[in-house]
């Protein structure tokens, strides 16, 4: 046999080899004589024989056996081209899984070779966290190339997707887009998209595999065009008509392939039957049968039941990291979820015509986020002049005869009349689907999320609200709206979701740094709204309440900012002297910016009292006192019987008994009013998470007073119950930072008593449980002052105890702690005080 004639039967056999058996009789018939097909047919049998499948190079048993500085441990798969293995560095530098392709039998022409080339050249040019990363390559010594890839673990993104909530697959299609999108900008066309070549790893991350016949837009240096009988090198139910039909491939065939992925990751089927089709028959549905649309799909399949939107709602607000917990049919994507605009993108991505898909993967995947978010996506169903013209196409001759002359006067009348209309009705719908979005977002943010913030268990929830309403108001004002109220909304927005990210004192993720972050947007768009229009009494409200957030937050990071106090009640007095219409409301704010302005400034315990009960004189003359008045009375009282109890604490320390004792009696019934007054807006609104933290407080403010005053079982009882109340909410609502702060003062305030009473044990244990949470806590927010703060002193009080109960050897090991914690890099203002700074 001649070398030429040796060549022809290798290239023929492998592009045979791919397809199935009557796609081989129709290629056969066209490529081959009949000395030559013996011969391939002959391999194509002898192929069966799964022995025969291995690589030259696997003849020897490659399991164990290295390849350049890689052990080879398993066969993982095999593809179009070669033969992928998983394997191990073992070069004795450092240990790495990864995995190894190599051509496999058969494939070791020079045009192959050549594009085994290519795709490791590919795969070196694309560094991206959704693509698998070239790792190395060489020859082996038998001369075959090989590449080695990052080792992927996962499982292909339609078996992922099959209990994955419909948020969860659109998010992780977006992925798959971005790494696709990826390699277009690099000039690459992946030209085999599918799931199999699409992993998602455990932690949920999308990679995309497989450059093998990817294409370089800017130098193809296989100058082909391509035929059908490539069929062996792509994938069919996943090629665009234009691949099918060997013609030139672009980007959009790749998104032609996205959409089909898209298509089966929605409705779990694929939208052509072309199991054991011919290739003509192939090439017929491929290119000319309409798809049905994905909620059809999914209604001929199961019914469409009515209440399954519903259940996959309830399974989104169910699942965890986007997981559904049960796999029962009626949780995954509803022919009611996919209709519409979802139907609308999976369409459009799926045109025969190239040039009627999205143009870009960006385009594609930007209007499935639109869609997540609510917003009006770009696509559009076919137009009655689109049906038009298909139909002209289908019926040519019948049309032509019938009413050539007749549409061409008449169709360019209505072509004008209905543009004129759908421009009409465009900006109709454009406007209204403006309203609909504001509306929304208002709704999620002012009144699903505040009424989800007064049940335990809600921040994630709320955070991920707000955060979505952010995305909603941003898209609405990037266009420079030059609106108030829309302005106004976006930094109530941004309030709140600083509230839910590290407002102090409320249920919060402990992310401060981000919160003022978010608090400084809210007041950035007040600041420039009011510079417009310095008189809008609704503008400065707003900014006085954001200001009053930094407040506290800088309070607690020990940032030294007197700006916005000082700027609250700057406004809050304009308001006032300017505003008579809403004397409550105006005396409302005007009493928070008193209590800020109390917790906020030095340590001057006489005169933060004094400015607490301002707050008493604004509102306790309101004759019909709203559950908001009481609680701000409440917030005030608890103040005023704190300090007192505090400037009760300096006279104790200076030996003063008699003074000290005053001010507890002093406290006493402010901390009482504090009480009562919390059990009333329980009773009238009932409890909810703000107010059971606030009866927690009463409790161990109280408890504190009655055991300064020698009331010991009294106030052991109330300081038992905050702890239970405190620890109920903690187990409640896991991402609430807060909380746990909440039961770590607690404790606190138990071991400080028990020390009083001589019982060293039970103040050692209290203590060291304090201990715990706060060292948890400042792990997660390093730069909260007041829980460093909180950690140094009780570090330093667990030392204390230690020694007193004479357990000299975790006195040191604590002191020792305590000593470690001043030298790191968190800041906090104790450490100087007890004497060890850096």
């Amino acid at each position: 046999m001649t070398p030429e004639k040796w060549k022809k039967i290798k290239e023929i056999f492998t592009e045979a080899v791919e397809l199935t058996a009557a796609e081989r009789i129709i290629f056969l018939d066209k490529t081959c004589d009949i000395d030559i097909r013996g011969e391939v047919e002959k391999m194509l049998t002898m192929d069966e024989d799964v022995s025969l499948e291995i690589s030259p190079l696997e003849k020897v048993n490659l399991i164990g056996k290295k390849i350049g500085k890689y052990k080879i441990l398993s066969e993982i798969g095999r593809g179009g081209m070669g033969t992928v293995y998983k394997a191990v560095r073992d070069d004795g530098e450092f240990s790495q899984n990864a995995a190894i392709k190599l051509i496999k039998r058969g494939m070791d022409s020079e045009r192959i070779l050549r594009r085994f080339r290519q795709e490791r050249q590919i795969l070196a040019s694309l560094e991206d966290k959704n693509i698998t990363r070239l790792i190395d390559g060489g020859i082996t010594e038998e001369g075959s190339p090989y590449y080695v890839m990052e080792f992927v673990e996962g499982v292909p993104i339609d078996e992922f997707c099959k209990n994955a909530t419909l948020s969860k697959r659109l998010e992780l299609f977006r992925e798959v887009c971005s790494a696709v999108e990826f390699a277009h900008t690099r000039l690459v066309v992946h030209r085999d998209l599918k799931p199999s070549n699409v992993l998602v790893t455990s932690d949920g991350t999308a990679k995309l595999l497989d450059f093998g016949i990817a294409k370089v837009l800017q130098n193809d240096t296989f100058g082909e065009r391509g035929t059908a009988t490539q069929l062996g090198m792509m994938t069919p139910n996943y090629a665009s008509p234009e691949q099918i039909r060997g013609e030139q491939v672009t980007t959009t065939t790749d998104i032609y392939s996205l959409g089909i992925i898209l298509y089966e990751l929605l409705t779990d089927v694929l939208p052509y039957d072309l199991q054991d089709k011919t290739l003509d028959k192939v090439l017929e549905i491929i290119g000319k049968t309409e798809v049905t649309k994905p909620s059809d799909a999914v209604s001929r399949r199961r019914g469409d039941v009515g209440i399954s939107s519903q259940l996959s709602q309830l399974s989104d607000a169910n699942s965890v990291d986007g997981q559904q917990n049960s796999p029962s049919p009626f949780l995954r994507v509803s022919a009611s979820q996919l209709k519409g605009d979802l139907d609308t993108i999976v369409l459009k991505s799926l045109q025969k015509d190239p040039e009627r898909r999205y143009q870009s993967v960006k385009d594609f995947s930007e209007d499935i986020r639109r869609y997540l978010v609510g917003l009006p996506i770009t696509a559009r169903p076919d137009t009655f002049r689109y049906r038009a013209t298909k139909f002209v196409q289908r019926n040519k001759i019948a049309v032509a005869a019938a009413s050539v002359v007749f549409l061409s006067l008449i169709g360019g009348i209505i072509g004008i009349y209905y543009q004129y209309t759908i421009a009409k009705n465009q900006k109709i719908l454009a406007e209204k689907r403006f309203a609909d979005v504001r509306d929304l977002a208002n709704k999620v943010v002012f009144r699903y999320h505040d009424e989800i913030a007064k049940f335990p268990g809600a921040t994630a929830l709320r955070e991920e609200l707000v955060q979505d309403a952010v995305k909603y108001l941003d898209t609405l004002a990037a266009d420079e709206i030059d609106d108030n109220s829309l302005k106004l909304e976006l930094a109530r927005a941004y309030q709140k979701i600083g509230d839910v990210q590290g407002r102090p004192y409320t249920a919060n993720l402990g992310k401060s740094e981000d919160a003022l972050i978010s608090y400084q947007k809210s007041v950035d768009i007040l600041k420039n709204a009011l510079a417009k229009s310095p008189g809008e009494i609704e503008l400065k409200r707003e900014l006085v309440k954001t200001s009053l957030r930094f407040v506290s937050l800088n309070k607690r990071l020990a940032v030294a900012n007197n700006e916005p106090v000082d700027l609250a009640l700057k406004l809050q007095l304009e308001i006032n002297e300017a505003d008579e219409r809403t004397p409550v409301e105006n005396a409302m704010q005007l009493a928070d910016v008193y209590i800020n302005h109390g917790d906020y400034y030095g340590n001057d315990i006489p005169g933060r009292i004094e400015t607490y009960k301002k707050v008493l004189d604004l509102l306790e003359p309101i004759p019909e006192k709203s559950l908001d008045v009481q609680h701000t009375l409440t917030r005030a009282n608890q103040r005023i019987g704190t300090n007192y109890v505090w400037l009760g604490d300096q006279f104790a320390k200076n030996g003063e008994k008699e003074k000290s004792l005053e001010n507890y009696r002093l406290a006493l019934p402010f901390t009482q009013k504090m009480f009562e007054s919390t059990k009333r807006e329980i009773a009238i609104g009932g409890i909810t998470q703000n107010l059971q933290r606030v009866l927690a407080g009463c409790n161990q403010n109280l408890g504190e007073n009655y055991l300064r005053l020698g009331e010991k079982e009294k106030g052991l009882e109330m300081l038992q119950k905050s702890l239970e109340i405190t620890i109920d909410l903690a187990k409640a609502d896991p991402q609430n930072t807060e909380a746990p702060i909440d039961v770590a003062n607690s404790y606190i305030s138990l071991s400080t008593a028990y020390e009083q009473f001589g019982d060293f044990p039970k103040a050692i244990t209290a203590n060291e449980k304090a201990l715990e949470i706060l060292q948890k806590s400042i792990s997660l927010d390093r730069k909260n002052v007041e829980v460093a703060d909180g950690l140094i002193r009780q570090l330093n009080q667990t030392t204390n105890l230690l020694e007193k109960a004479n357990r000299i050897g975790e006195a040191k090991a604590t002191k020792q702690k305590l000593v470690e914690f001043c030298k790191s890099d968190i800041p906090n203002s104790e450490c100087p005080r007890i004497g060890l700074a850096k």
